[in-house]
């Protein structure tokens, strides 16, 4: 099992195929809202390493692997949104959550989209998307941080849809 990151610890989830790990911090129960953070194609849960550590202790903060990444990369690959959809429903009902709120960046924006979309009917707040500017991106790291979304503005728009 890897390393831990910061305070946190990383589970086991069993999917359709196999398992793959998924990194908890705070606590997780019924009773709490977790914050899901679901990472880009190119990036595994550990992306999330830096975010995670600006949530208060006692929120559970969860960031599974999806399918094809980090410690997923041995589960047969999605051919498509419904499975990385699936794999996060069985996530939540391992760990008995049955309240979230769903954070994605790139690919994972589009798997928490695709969420919203089938589960309407029971979100507690709107969907808020957190994206980069409408704009190319500069070389320079300056201009690219003004054109990315930065940790602050996924923490501000998790807090705006927590405070709902």
């Amino acid at each position: 099992m890897p390393g831990r990151l910061d305070d946190g610890r990383f589970i086991e989830v069993r999917l359709d195929g196999g398992e793959a790990l998924a990194f908890v911090r705070g606590p997780v129960n019924t009773s709490t809202t977790a914050v899901v953070l679901l990472h880009d194609r190119a990036t595994n849960a550990r992306s999330w390493e830096l975010v995670m550590r600006r949530f208060p202790a006692d929120l559970a903060v969860i960031a599974p692997d999806l399918r094809g990444r980090g410690s997923a990369w041995r589960l047969p690959p999605s051919v498509g949104l419904a499975n990385h959809v699936a794999d996060l429903d069985v996530l939540l009902e391992q760990l008995d959550i049955d309240h979230a709120i769903v954070v994605g960046h790139g690919f994972g924006a589009e798997v928490a989209a695709q969420i919203s979309d089938r589960a309407f009917g029971y979100l507690d707040a709107p969907v808020k998307r957190v994206a980069g500017a409408f704009s190319s991106i500069p070389f320079a790291d300056p201009l690219e941080k003004a054109v990315l979304p930065q940790d602050d503005d996924i923490l501000a728009a998790a807090r705006e849809v927590l405070a709902f």
